[in-house]
């Protein structure tokens, strides 16, 4: 394992902390910090690479309490940090993904 992911919810907001444990000592370095109305969602892929999902606003369904985010902000594991790539509406965050993952398997 390379990574250490943490979250956290001081109050209304949630923080997501992510190190990268070097060896061979295992020093620390926080490699992501951020935080959301939602934790984020973490995807592997078909080539070497991992995904993260975070999230940003919010619009209620309905006249009930549940919502969706407004948008997914996708980000990268290049082995040594989470590169952004793209920012888009929450119903293309999949299709983000494939094309992301598509791209990079044919490098």
């Amino acid at each position: 394992m390379d990574r250490l992911v943490t979250l956290w919810q001081p109050g209304v907001a949630l923080t997501t902390a992510i190190f990268r444990l070097a060896p061979p000592s295992n020093q620390r370095e926080v490699v992501f910090d951020d935080s959301s109305e939602i934790e984020p969602d973490f995807i592997g892929s078909s080539f070497d690479a991992d995904f993260m999902l975070t999230y940003a606003g919010k619009h209620f369904l309905g006249n009930g309490p549940s919502w969706v985010p407004d948008t997914a902000t996708i980000y990268r594991w290049d082995g040594t940090t989470y590169q952004r790539v793209k920012t888009v509406p929450y119903e293309q965050r999949f299709s983000a993904i494939a094309e992301a993952d598509k791209f990079l398997s044919a490098r």
